[in-house]
């Protein structure tokens, strides 16, 4: 369902389509999809492989705009891991990172920053050479705003959208079917986790979830 249908089931369970009742259907949607997208990292939050290749004497590189959480980088050219990093312990033990001309293959990656809403990272040494980088990230939440903005709930579990904002609406309402759609949402949620919990390992590697202790 896009943004425009999960409202219309909500209004049409509501018997009110008009627009300051659509206008706070929107709202609970959207605050029922940062609940459920943050609660943890679910499969359904991952994107597998992005790239980017490295340039000779550059250090830090951009990376998708809709990372939320890195998981891992690799050097597919050289076949390494590349060890995550922070800052801090590396200026430790590295006094003068900030200016330094180490060059080589890559071994490690740190956050450098997330300006403009743009998540960038450096990598230790600095490449010395052109390297294919391959990455794993949960991605963060893209508010819906169009009407035909998709959220990345897998479908059989959207309807938790409509059941929170029928909950709120009604609680707003003090009408007491509230409890009846906050109870849905509630039993939804619990089903979904325990979902997450269950799925082996072999699901989670075809569900695109690199295994990661």
């Amino acid at each position: 369902m896009n943004y425009k249908e999960i409202q219309d089931k909500v209004l049409d369970r509501l018997d009110d389509n008009t627009n300051p009742t659509r206008e706070r259907v929107k709202d609970y949607i959207n605050e029922a999809y940062n609940i459920v997208y943050y609660d943890r990292d679910w499969y359904w939050r991952l994107t597998q492989d992005a790239t980017f290749t490295t340039t000779s004497g550059t250090e830090e590189y951009t990376l998708a705009t809709d990372v939320g959480k890195m998981i891992d980088v690799r050097d597919t050219t050289n076949d390494t891991y590349l060890a995550e990093a922070h800052y801090l312990d590396l200026v430790q033990d590295r006094p003068g990172i900030d200016s330094t001309n180490d060059t080589g293959h890559p071994t490690k990656w740190y956050y450098s920053g997330d300006s403009s809403q743009t998540p960038k990272i450096k990598l230790y040494v600095i490449p010395n050479g052109s390297f294919a980088m391959e990455y794993d990230y949960y991605k963060k939440l893209t508010e819906l705003s169009a009407d035909s903005d998709t959220s990345d709930l897998p479908t059989r579990w959207q309807q938790i959208l409509i059941d929170y904002a029928l909950y709120q609406e009604f609680l707003a309402q003090n009408d007491s079917r509230y409890s009846i759609y906050n109870t849905n949402f509630e039993n939804t949620f619990e089903r979904m986790r325990n979902a997450e919990a269950t799925l082996s390992n072999k699901q989670r590697v075809f569900r695109w979830v690199r295994a990661r202790n």
